[in-house]
């Protein structure tokens, strides 16, 4: 083996245990989020100013993170991370041009919503997943006897 050695690691409790041992700390949080989620939701209004724009960038980078993480065995994760973040605002924005909301408002809406997914999906791919090795090799190998 060259000298590598590969090492397994055992895992000798039951993962629903171990999830188990963790559960208050992840359900505090998540209720802390939801808290915090409502008491911001007040403050909300759909107009062409820079938080109702950072609120597309934010929903789409969160959507094209879970969705690079969710193809995190293909070469290519961050591309469909944000090609289904694209996309799907892409199908949002057509709806709302389509039934009476503003042209403009929509290609902002639209393109505050690509840069969300673009930033979302390549800091999923770089940050958080791991690389991706392929066996194989491209290159120039010179060599010369002496």
């Amino acid at each position: 083996m060259n000298g590598f050695r590969w090492r397994s690691k055992t895992v000798t409790r039951d993962p629903a245990e171990w999830l188990d041992d963790r559960t208050p700390e992840i359900t505090s949080m998540k209720q802390w989020i939801c808290i915090g989620a409502l008491a911001f939701s007040g403050f909300a209004q759909a107009y062409d100013g820079a938080s109702s724009e950072l609120s597309h960038t934010a929903f789409s980078a969160a959507l094209a993170g879970v969705v690079t993480h969710a193809y995190s065995e293909s070469e290519n994760r961050a591309w469909i991370g944000f090609a289904v973040a694209t996309g799907a605002s892409a199908l949002h924005q057509g709806y709302q041009a389509a039934h009476g909301s503003s042209k403009s408002g929509s290609l902002l809406d639209f393109a505050s919503s690509a840069i969300g997914a673009a930033l979302g999906a390549f800091a999923t791919d770089t940050c958080i997943l791991t690389p991706i090795v392929k066996p194989s090799f491209t290159g120039l190998v010179i060599s010369r006897a002496f």
